[in-house]
């Protein structure tokens, strides 16, 4: 094995595993610098990134998940977490909290991730 082919699925891990970690411990250690409703809906939003990108690894480790390879199932998984973590970037890009910047680069790389299964999907 090569060692692009362990660099590549750490770096899959990785990425995004850290600004999510950020972006949660900011969101849950001091509730009480923002308000309520910015609280919560960076917590909705931290949550949606979270379970995408956790689709996803396991996805990477039984792909089965998808579903059947080339079935509707599999792309509408892959396009509708796709579209949502788009979605999160943007909404909270616009927004000002002071936790943004680890939210939306957790959510621009879990976006780059679905972009990339699906490209691989539908090519092979």
């Amino acid at each position: 094995m090569t060692t692009r082919a362990l660099l590549v699925p750490l770096m899959l891990l990785i990425l995004p595993a850290i600004p999510l970690f950020l972006a949660w411990n900011r969101s849950l250690r001091n509730p009480s610098a923002e308000s309520a409703s910015a609280i919560s809906r960076t917590r909705i939003e931290t949550s949606i990134i979270t379970a995408s990108f956790l689709l996803f690894l396991s996805a990477l480790f039984r792909s089965s998940i998808l579903g059947p390879d080339y079935g509707h199932r599999r792309f509408a998984i892959i396009y509708a977490n796709l579209v949502g973590a788009v979605l999160v970037c943007l909404a909270s890009a616009f927004e000002p909290r002071r936790f943004k910047i680890p939210l939306i680069t957790a959510s621009a790389v879990v976006a780059m991730e679905w972009a990339y299964l699906a490209v691989v999907n539908s090519v092979i």
